[in-house]
């Protein structure tokens, strides 16, 4: 599980480093309109935490999940390999939605579902 985040984790944050490059240098957006167009990865990736987290309370499931948002996450990692300047905006902001959900989806259940993060009851 700590080498699957250490990896999760890699590229994460690697995407989170460069998608404001590509905007600032490929694109000559500004710095503020950069942070912008990361607005609706972050949102969606907030979304689909709490309803993968709500899943897998209710449900007592995290496979699909995990499945689910590794399928996801690896389609848009590719997507991103397709962007170049003439990437419309609109195109940019589904891909990122996408990945939001998908990354969403991964975090939640690898972050709450190891063997560390099990629920001891202590008696007295």
């Amino acid at each position: 599980m700590f080498l699957q985040n250490l990896l999760l984790g890699i590229v994460w944050y690697s995407e989170l480093y460069f998608i404001p490059i590509y905007y600032q240098c490929a694109r000559g957006f500004s710095i503020i309109t950069s942070a912008a167009l990361l607005v609706p990865l972050v949102v969606s990736l907030s979304v689909a935490s709490a309803s993968s987290g709500q899943y897998i309370s209710r449900m007592n499931r995290y496979g699909e999940v995990i499945w689910v948002g590794f399928s996801l996450w690896t389609l848009t990692a590719g997507l991103l390999l397709l962007f170049n300047r003439n990437t419309s905006i609109a195109t940019i902001i589904v891909v990122l939605v996408f990945q939001g959900f998908s990354v969403g989806c991964v975090f939640q259940p690898s972050m709450s579902s190891g063997p560390l993060s099990r629920k001891t009851t202590y008696l007295g």
